[in-house]
């Protein structure tokens, strides 16, 4: 039975993915039946959504299996190590390709409604900056330990594993640049949108729409 953290991760990502599904799938009918404009950044999307349901469970099992857990569960239950670091790994993996292909997925979606040169040149900064890290964790989290399975196979192998200060240090720059391609793509609407030749309260809705979609993207 779950408790404590194990649980607590359960829910919140159940919660969330539940509401990605259902932003994801609305976005999806939009687009399809209603305007009939199903583009690539749709697909993108979906992808994205496609790799978050992989996260999620993902997550869901390694909790199922300790995740979240003291070290003293896993003394008594030392078979369930090996899944819950083995789940941890995967998850890591697909969290950071989610991020990477639904934060593309909006960049293409911004620039189908900008003609400003300025915006469009920052979004694709931001689109190569995104891409850059992401393969950068990506790579790391794949070769973080020699041979890779050591990763949750270091109580029965030999091997070792990336130094803790390198990657404390690898996961603050790839922050660093998330929490600023996220600021990037969060505000940047606001001046594209403001722009349009619209009245005042068409902008603020659809401002506010826009936020949502970026707030449920798959991550």
């Amino acid at each position: 039975m779950l408790n404590g953290r194990s649980e607590a991760i359960v829910i919140v990502t159940a919660i969330f993915l539940a509401l990605s599904l259902v932003t994801v799938g609305l976005r999806c009918f939009v687009r399809a039946r209603v305007v009939r404009a199903f583009g690539l950044d749709d697909w993108t999307m979906v992808a994205a959504m496609i790799l978050n349901i992989f996260f999620a469970s993902f997550g869901i099992a390694g909790a199922c299996y300790g995740m979240g857990q003291k070290t003293e569960y896993f003394r008594a239950r030392p078979d369930h190590f090996r899944l819950a670091a083995l789940y941890w790994w995967l998850g890591q993996i697909f969290y950071v390709i989610t991020c990477v292909v639904a934060k593309v997925s909006i960049i293409i979606s911004l620039l189908r409604i900008t003609i400003n040169r300025i915006h469009i040149a920052i979004l694709y900064t931001v689109m190569a900056l995104t891409i850059a890290i992401g393969l950068l964790f990506f790579f790391f989290a794949i070769f973080e330990c020699n041979p890779t399975d050591y990763f949750w196979n270091r109580l029965t192998k030999t091997g070792k594993c990336l130094d803790t200060d390198i990657l404390i240090t690898i996961a603050y720059v790839y922050s660093a640049v998330a929490a600023v391609t996220d600021f990037t793509i969060g505000f940047l609407p606001v001046f594209i949108i403001w722009s349009l030749r619209m009245n005042a309260q068409t902008k603020i809705a659809i401002a506010g729409f826009w936020a949502w979609d970026v707030l449920q993207a798959p991550r």
